[in-house]
């Protein structure tokens, strides 16, 4: 069974991998679960944060929002890529791994 913990987990661990800089982070703003549809809201922040002369600069800070709406025991590939705005570009990522994984709870 699906339940928030889990998911909440899943998705919060795989986006942390995506963010940049050493203060980045991503954070689950929302999340529904109906069954075995999931919808959810990430925050992610790339930021980066140095020590010049004893005080803090920020290097760069860069926030992306990322939403998704998939069932997970049956995914459509499209919903699963997801396009993520980096310091300095972006970079594409799949869910796919992640799903396989909740799918196998649900």
């Amino acid at each position: 069974m699906l339940t928030e913990t889990v998911v909440r987990e899943a998705l919060d661990r795989f986006f942390d991998s995506t963010a940049h800089g050493n203060e980045g982070h991503a954070d689950v703003e929302r999340l529904v679960i109906e069954g075995t549809k999931i919808q959810f809201r990430v925050k992610i922040v790339h930021r980066h944060v140095v020590r010049v002369f004893g005080q803090r600069v920020t290097v760069y800070s860069l926030t992306t929002d990322v939403e998704g709406n998939v069932d997970v025991t049956n995914p459509d590939p499209d919903k699963l890529s997801y396009t993520i705005q980096i310091p300095g570009g972006s970079i594409s990522v799949s869910l796919l791994d992640v799903i396989q994984v909740l799918a196998a709870l649900a």
